[in-house]
């Protein structure tokens, strides 16, 4: 109050940079006429102070920013400075165990010991004791101590008035903190005419900073404080109190992480056949239920225990668990988590009214408490990734229409029949790539097949029902495709057989998929409309630009996922992830692909050759040695170049007029054989199991070609006659394969181009009308005419009269 501010020019704010805390200063930020240099390393706030020199970061300490500019401008400090600056960044950090602290803290003590730092002076002043008055005001604070639990939040408040200002309300609400293990204080004190707040908070659910912005204090999401002239110490508890029931975060909840449906077994049921399910579905327990209601939980230490003593015949009532620890599914993550420290149990039953609605594991609140840092595959961050749901209505918002009004279709649906619908897979991946994509993959918790029938009613169309695998196709009039699954878990009895299916919830039918850049979902039913789930890290993959499996014997239990991680790898541009490439070379290596299935291994090869990047994923599968288990012998050298003349053979095709449909991969295995002799493509065809319409093709491009390579050989003309009789009548696939290869790939298209600019004029009718019978003999008579026509032998409808005229005379064998 001494100070003359007339005379100020530099301002210089440290620990702070809002003019609530500077008290009359404030005038000087108002005048705008003196230079401020601010040190800070606060969150920053909309009224913060702007000067002209500004040093901010986010470490623990503000006093590690002076050491780093100390440490920069190399200017010399003693072991007495030392050891200030190191008691003010432990003391700011709570002895760098504070969850603000960072790396340049610990770094800035580093070189503070370096340069003499006295650990045992600053223990002295860290744990310096408490004097009298504070002891006193520790007391009365202890017993005014009142709990509140909102949002499933644990909340101490507590308050004293007293008559004089007392020093250190920051050390006695942490010692508050210390003595009661909670997730929020608030010590609020009336000293002489003004009322300090001071909060502390754990956890991520508020930001108490943001609650005592309200009353002008400032700090961090961990912790704040604030003062209030003549305020009221009831109003502000009050206050505080209506702002964390609006603030908090609601904790997550038993049915937010349950796994549900859960698998069980009755009382029945032996031993033996609990462990098998134990094993087939990977748990360590096993819960036990009669008519719907939990009885006992067995353990797979107890199951393996009876089969050692030669009980798996035993029936598992002898033997199971019956004083179960269960939960309701509204009880909240920490009641969770103290039940399993309480009882020392690794696995929850969610019960509601004693009938068991899910299960949770103790992995499943350690990656609802820490997410990524845990070392785990799997992750669940509350359930939904870090992509907010705002982004994700956004997005959804930009789709074409007509998916728009399916999902509208879909939510209605799905509400009229109470189940929970999601839309998975490369919908969604490509959704967050940009990238369009008109294949939509539904996962429904509850019966997939009927909610796909009630949804094909809807839009008028027949579905297709697999029972077997419980899913269902549709292809609207809008040329979506549509294919609808029962939310599932599935088992493999060996390597690379079909698989075994059981209901599950969506998180365990995520965990079945491929690569995690397929297990990203969008709730499509009820108030979770839009919401984004991740539970295992396909968002994390998907910025990373980098294909996983999501366990070990992911390539073991179905092989085609070689194919379809090196089609991923080419198609998206990302790379296969270390581990997850080990896993693949060793897949390979075991020649794992040798037990598929043909069909299953041609219905991969087709979509392979369906994608526009397919030459260069047929040769990293031969890099890998994965392509001489699917065509050995097959050579893919020069394949690159041929599939772009296929295509390019395709848009031929298309400007001369071609309406027809051309399936680009049906060209592209035809030219995968060029090398090969006609028979032995037609044997390699056959072992897949390929369509004979595809068969005939590559044999008759196969057999053109050799034909024409012959006459080449020979020194012969390839005239427009001779390639008319090869390809008059042949399959479009075939020509557009043909115009692919380099040596006839000119002739055939100036033979397309005349024939697209030539017609004969004599028809069947014409022939039937001359009185010649009707066979064979009319397709001859006709190519006759346009080996004549395409040659210029004849130019009209007389002059071709003349030449059947002619043929007929010279008694040419047309008959």
């Amino acid at each position: 109050k001494a100070v003359d501010l007339t005379q100020v020019t530099r301002l210089i704010l440290v620990d702070t940079r809002s003019p609530s805390r500077i008290g009359s200063l404030q005038q000087l930020v108002t005048d705008g006429k003196v230079e401020i240099y601010s040190f800070d390393h606060h969150p920053a706030a909309p009224d913060d102070v702007r000067g002209a020199k500004e040093v901010y970061a986010h470490v623990g300490a503000v006093t590690t920013l002076m050491v780093e500019l100390l440490k920069t401008g190399e200017i010399p400090i003693s072991p007495f400075e030392a050891t200030l600056l190191a008691l003010g960044i432990y003391e700011d950090t709570g002895n760098l165990l504070f969850e603000g602290t960072t790396a340049r803290d610990a770094a800035a003590v580093s070189y503070l010991l370096e340069k003499g730092a006295n650990l045992k002076l600053v223990a002295d002043f860290i744990e310096r004791p408490l004097t009298k008055e504070q002891k006193d005001l520790l007391n009365l604070l202890l017993q005014a101590a009142r709990h509140y639990l909102i949002k499933g939040a644990r909340v101490l408040i507590t308050s004293a008035v007293i008559d004089r200002f007392i020093g250190g309300l920051a050390l006695l609400t942490h010692k508050v903190g210390e003595i009661e293990n909670l997730d929020l204080i608030f010590a609020i004190v009336r000293m002489d005419d003004r009322v300090h707040i001071v909060a502390r908070g754990r956890g991520k659910r508020v930001a108490v900073n943001e609650v005592l912005r309200e009353f002008g204090g400032a700090g961090h999401p961990k912790a704040a404080s604030a003062t209030v002239k003549d305020g009221d110490v009831q109003t502000i508890i009050h206050k505080i109190l209506d702002l964390l029931a609006e603030m908090i975060v609601p904790e997550i909840s038993a049915r937010e992480i349950m796994t549900a449906p859960v698998h069980s077994a009755p009382s029945s049921a032996s031993m033996e056949a609990a462990g098998e399910m134990m094993r087939l579905y990977g748990h360590t327990g096993l819960p036990i239920v009669d008519a719907e209601q939990l009885v006992g939980i067995i353990s797979r230490r107890d199951v393996d225990k009876a089969i050692k003593h030669g009980l798996g015949h035993a029936p598992v009532t002898g033997y199971m668990s019956r004083a179960v620890i269960t939960v309701q599914p509204e009880a909240s993550l920490g009641e969770v988590e103290d039940l399993m420290i309480e009882h020392d149990i690794g696995r929850l039953p969610v019960v509601n009214n004693s009938r068991l609605v899910g299960i949770i594991s103790r992995s499943d609140v350690l990656r609802s408490i820490h997410g990524q840092a845990i070392p785990v595959n799997e992750q669940i961050l509350n359930g939904r990734s870090m992509v907010q749901s705002k982004q994700m209505f956004k997005l959804l918002e930009e789709l074409p229409l007509e998916i728009r009004d399916l999902f509208q279709v879909v939510k209605v649906l799905a509400q009229e029949q109470g189940v929970r619908v999601y839309v998975v897979g490369g919908l969604v991946r490509d959704l967050l790539q940009g990238v369009n994509n008109l294949d939509i993959d539904l996962v429904v918790e509850g019966d997939g097949p009927a909610f796909a029938a009630c949804l094909a009613e809807k839009l008028r169309i027949a579905p297709q029902v697999y029972p077997q695998f419980a899913t269902a196709s549709l292809r609207s009039a809008e040329g979506l495709r549509i294919d609808v699954v029962t939310a599932r878990t599935e088992s493999y009895d060996a390597p690379a057989a079909l698989p075994q299916v059981a209901p599950a919830s969506l998180k365990q039918d995520l965990h079945r998929r491929d690569f995690t850049l397929n297990t990203m979902a969008v709730a499509l039913a009820g108030d979770d409309f839009g919401v984004f789930y991740d539970y295992y890290g396909g968002y994390r993959d998907l910025l990373q630009r980098q294909i996983r499996v999501l366990h070990n014997l992911s390539f073991v239990d179905d092989p085609t996922r070689i194919l379809r991680a090196v089609r991923f790898e080419q198609r998206l541009g990302f790379k296969i992830e270390p581990q997850t490439w080990q896993l693949l070379k060793g897949a390979v290596a075991a020649k794992h692909l040798n037990l598929l299935s043909r069909d299953r291994l041609k219905c991969e090869l087709s979509l392979t050759l369906q994608e526009k990047s397919a030459a260069r994923v047929i040769q990293r599968l031969a890099e890998l040695g994965a392509w001489e288990q699917i065509l050995p012998g097959v050579a893919v050298d020069d394949l690159v170049p041929r599939f772009e003349q296929a295509v390019a053979g395709i848009e031929f095709l298309a400007q001369l007029g071609c309406h027809l449909p051309i399936e680009v991969w049906e060209v592209r295995l035809a030219m995968l054989f060029a090398n090969l002799h006609a028979d032995e493509a037609e044997g390699r065809l056959r072992q897949l199991n390929f369509e004979r319409r595809l068969i005939r093709a590559v044999r008759q491009f196969l057999e053109i070609r050799q034909t024409w390579t012959g006459i080449t050989a020979g020194k012969g003309e390839l005239n427009r006659s001779i390639i008319h009789r090869s390809v008059g009548n042949a399959p479009l696939q075939v020509i557009a394969a043909l115009l692919a290869t380099t040596e006839f790939g000119g002739p055939l298209r100036e033979y397309l181009q005349a024939k697209a600019q030539t017609t004969v004029f004599i028809t069947g009718k014409d022939l039937q009308s001359m009185g010649i019978p009707s066979g064979p003999v009319y397709r001859r008579i006709l190519s006759a005419l346009w080996d004549a026509r395409l040659l210029r032998k004849v130019r009209n409808r007389e002059e071709e009269l003349a030449l059947i005229q002619t043929l007929l005379k010279e008694e040419i064998d047309v008959y």
